[in-house]
This record gives C-alpha cells, sequence and structure tokens, in this order.
C-alpha cells in the first residue's frame, strides 16, 4: 500500500513538474545532491542538532520500547507516549533531511543495517 501511494504521489508531482518546467529541479531533488543547497537556504539544517539531542537522551526508553509494550510497561515506561516520540522525532529528522538534499536512494536500506551490525542495539552507543 505505501509503494501504491508513493507511486501516486509521485505521478502527481511530475504531472506538475511538467507544467511548470520544473522536471531537472525535481529529478536534482529525486537522486539526492548538495547543488540546491545555497547560502541562506541551508539554515533548516541547524534544526537537526537539537533534534539528536533529545533522540540521545531518549536512546534507552526507544531501546526498551523496542523490546515489546509489556516488557516497558514493566520497566516503568509509558510505552505508547515513548513510541509516540520516537515516531515524531524521526520524522522530523527525515523531512529536514529530505527537504534540504532530497531523497537519496537505499541509504535509507543500508546506514540503518550497518549501524545495527557495528552497534548492536544499544542505542546509546549510536
Amino acid at each position: 500500500v505505501g509503494v501504491m501511494f508513493g507511486n501516486i504521489l509521485g505521478s502527481i508531482a511530475t504531472f506538475f513538474a511538467y507544467q511548470y518546467q520544473l522536471v531537472q529541479n525535481m529529478s536534482a531533488w529525486l537522486q539526492g545532491n548538495f547543488s540546491t543547497v545555497m547560502k541562506g537556504n541551508y539554515e533548516w539544517l541547524f534544526l537537526m542538532i537539537p533534534l539528536w539531542f533529545v533522540i540521545y537522551l531518549f536512546a534507552y526508553h526507544f531501546t526498551v520500547v523496542g523490546m515489546g509494550e509489556a516488557f516497558a510497561n514493566s520497566l516503568g515506561v509509558h510505552y505508547q507516549r515513548i513510541q509516540f516520540l520516537g515516531l515524531t522525532l524521526v520524522a522530523l529528522a527525515s523531512a529536514i533531511v529530505l527537504l534540504m538534499v532530497g531523497n537519496i536512494p537505499f541509504l535509507g536500506v543500508v546506514i540503518p543495517n550497518l549501524v545495527s551490525l557495528r552497534y548492536g542495539d544499544h542505542m546509546k552507543n549510536t
């Protein structure tokens, strides 16, 4: 369902790109590069610093939530609240990077797996 929804949105975006002669900009954004990041247009990336700090502070909570709802509740972690916080922080961080750099293919698959192989589930080390 997610792939179909993504393709529908992609076709709508391509339609508007053709209408307003923005196909070259759109293709550059979809490939993911820093060519569109100019002076005075990269300040959004500075929002990542506090997000990384908050994610780092809650790393143990995210690890506990990753063990399951029953396990998290038995340790006194509010499962729903921490899960919502984690999803919100990751969505914000991803949105900021995607707005600035664009979609970098396969990094969303490769990087988390490499970090997981290197550090395991102990997120405070990552």
